[in-house]
């Protein structure tokens, strides 16, 4: 989450930077959480967890215009970093279209609900966590003498974003997700080794199927057994409903021409 602090600091950056010679500055602020747990059959397999931010400042100096980042948001750091992101920019060929946009034409209107967040994010434990993907393991494993291994993971992150700029905009957004996989790989005669997975995403916690998800990946795995090379032929086939996208896309992509499109910049740039 984006603290109080870390907005009054790009508040203060904002008037640093007009100062200092900015005539107009947009400051944002990225901030991010996320964590991992996997088990493969009765052991912890992986367990990860990171946090990152990240500032990021766009200058208008003496019609030109440049942008810059750091990961060191601390006051002091943050002065000198503006101080000579001002004086590379004057060293920028001028750029008199490149503008922020007017005030007028900005949001004014109450926040918006929090549609993508969910505080669930910031009070869960690892324990809970941990147990949910160790319990995902436990729906199938052993219960299936094919069975070779079973894998389940958790995962979560949370994203923050934080912008503010010299014509008066001011904003904010959150988003959650949460996720939980498992993967179940057979034996069968011969060198065959069928594996299938299954799993489910969401935004909201309380809105991720937290069973069943183990059973879904041993029972699409178990589909896959006795399969067997055919004749080549014209046949009628049915297609796994995860895997439509893999078919439409390329007719997706032909229709929208981004070769196309490709192809006139670069001419364009000639």
């Amino acid at each position: 989450m984006i603290q109080q602090k870390e907005k009054q600091l790009a508040q203060y950056i904002l008037e640093f930077a007009k100062i200092n010679g900015c005539s107009a500055s947009r400051i944002s602020i990225n901030a991010g959480i996320e964590s991992s747990f996997e088990f493969r059959d009765q052991q912890l397999d992986r367990l990860q967890q990171a946090s990152t931010n990240n500032l990021s400042i766009s200058l208008f100096v003496d019609g030109r215009f440049g942008t810059f980042s750091t990961n060191r948001i601390e006051k002091k750091e943050v002065k000198r970093f503006v101080l000579n992101a001002i004086e590379s920019t004057r060293y920028l060929a001028q750029d008199p279209y490149r503008k922020l946009p007017q005030a007028d034409l900005y949001y004014k209107g109450e926040h918006a609900p929090d549609l993508h967040f969910d505080k669930a994010i910031e009070t869960l434990s690892a324990d809970e966590k941990l147990q949910l993907a160790k319990a995902t393991v436990e729906e199938v494993y052993n219960t299936d003498t094919r069975i070779i291994s079973v894998s389940a993971s958790y995962n979560d992150s949370g994203s923050f974003y934080y912008l503010i700029d010299s014509n008066g905009f001011e904003g904010e957004r959150a988003q959650t997700s949460f996720s939980l996989s498992a993967s179940v790989s057979l034996k069968e005669t011969g060198d065959a080794r069928p594996e299938s997975w299954w799993y489910d995403s969401t935004l909201f916690w309380d809105k991720l199927q937290k069973t069943g998800i183990g059973k879904k990946a041993l029972e699409r795995a178990i589909n896959k057994l006795g399969q067997e090379k055919i004749k080549s032929g014209k046949y009628m086939m049915v297609v796994d409903n995860m895997n439509v996208a893999n078919l439409i896309y390329p007719i997706i992509s032909a229709i929208k021409g981004d070769s196309l499109a490709q192809k006139n910049s670069f001419l364009l740039d000639k």
